[in-house]
């Protein structure tokens, strides 16, 4: 069947902004005739992340300010920060590549002292979601997914995957509208890469990855391989990924394409 620019449209609508609801889900809910999420909750067995993203539909429609970023990025640094101090931090996606207004939030944590991530991610989550029961209106409403688990593995190789990553929905105090907002938890080794990958575009990433394929490069979230040896390259700024692959630096904002 031929998908029409008007379906096309609404498939690619749904399956961005319902966390849980992915393009294919959505275009089979089209081809069955729903033209409405209350026909399709009625209709079809949902998981809980797919209720909670069709629930919030509109909320995730709704775009949010840098300031509106900045500010849930300060109450999330407050926060994390109980667990001691000299975290980092960046905020990634639209945001680093200079929009004004995004319809999510991407941020990034580490340490230099990689034993204060470990397990960080689980601890955080369990402190935001007491908070919210006992003390306060807001923060963290609904957890729609969570892998907590790879920064344990302090005994692998740094070749591994060691971060941790949460999706959740975030109501900041004195704000109406839910956010989506995704915690990304990494080891200070594979910091840079993670900053690399979560800046985007998704275009962008394409791009450089395949780039990267012919100079014998593989680059992911973790880190930058040799794919003639498999050795991990040590990577100490997003520029020296640049620099290893032959090209000119692009600022975040030039790869907003």
């Amino acid at each position: 069947m031929v998908r029409t620019r008007k379906s096309n449209g609404v498939v690619d609508g749904i399956s961005h902004h319902s966390p849980g609801v992915g393009f294919e889900s959505a275009r089979r809910w089209y081809l069955k005739g729903y033209r409405s999420l209350d026909v399709v909750v009625k209709k079809e067995p949902l998981s809980t992340a797919q209720k909670i993203g069709i629930e919030l539909y509109r909320d995730f429609l709704e775009k949010m300010s840098r300031t509106e970023v900045e500010e849930i990025v300060a109450t999330l640094d407050k926060e994390i920060n109980m667990f001691g101090p000299g975290y980092e931090h960046t905020i990634c996606g639209s945001y680093r590549r200079g929009r004004q207004y995004m319809g999510d939030i991407d941020i990034i944590f580490t340490h230099q002292d990689e034993s204060r991530i470990v397990g960080l991610l689980g601890k955080l989550l369990d402190h935001l979601q007491d908070k919210v029961i006992y003390s306060a209106p807001g923060l963290v409403t609904h957890l729609l997914s969570a892998s907590v688990h790879n920064s344990r593995m302090v005994h692998a190789p740094r070749s591994y995957n060691r971060t941790d990553q949460a999706l959740l929905v975030w109501q900041q105090p004195g704000y109406r509208i839910k956010r989506r907002l995704d915690i990304i938890i990494t080891p200070y080794y594979q910091y840079y890469p993670t900053i690399l990958a979560w800046t985007g575009s998704k275009h962008f990433e394409q791009s450089l990855r395949l780039y990267a394929k012919k100079k014998k490069l593989k680059v992911v979230h973790h880190g930058v391989f040799s794919r003639v040896s498999g050795e991990l390259i040590p990577i100490d700024s997003e520029r020296q990924v640049f620099d290893l692959l032959g090209l000119g630096y692009l600022e975040p904002e030039q790869r907003d394409f």
